[in-house]
């Protein structure tokens, strides 16, 4: 009997609706739940690979529920399609690297959120909550360091 145990589990508002998550020790898979035959009925589809990897967070884009975003591991964070999906098709959104900034550092799991009012607006936590105002393109930094790691160590 395959089994495995799903992570961080998120989904979208589509009919028949999907829902992701991520597996211990595999990458993020999706699948299709129909309630159409009734909720004690429910078919799920097969699952199927999408953007993310072990323990991520994930966040499908209210407007157009093929987009989705997904942690990877020390707070990398990617953006792809759900239909069609393949890795060499993924957006890394790498806030970047200011010249005399402090390197940044993310956990093994970093959580990321759109925002419910503007899905334009993407939410991403290293040792700072970093915000983009453009889908992940551009970045800006919203808090002080949450971190008690001394990067100077």
């Amino acid at each position: 009997m395959p089994l495995a145990q799903f992570y961080n589990v998120a989904y979208d508002l589509s009919e028949p609706f999907r829902v992701v998550g991520s597996i211990q020790d595999h990458h993020s898979f999706i699948g299709r739940v129909d309630l159409s035959r009734g909720r004690d009925k429910a078919r799920i589809d097969k699952f199927e690979p999408t953007v993310g990897a072990e323990g991520c967070s994930h966040q499908i884009d209210p407007r157009d529920n093929n987009t989705i975003y997904g942690s990877i591991f020390y707070g990398r964070l990617a953006k792809g399609k759900i239909d069609n999906f393949s890795w060499d098709d993924l957006d890394m959104l790498i806030p970047e690297q200011l010249p005399g900034d402090e390197i940044l550092r993310g956990q093994w799991v970093s959580p990321t959120l759109l925002s419910t009012h503007n899905p334009d607006i993407v939410y991403h936590c290293m040792q700072k909550v970093m915000m983009s105002r453009d889908q992940g393109q551009t970045w800006e930094e919203i808090s002080p360091v949450l971190s008690y790691n001394d990067s100077k160590n």
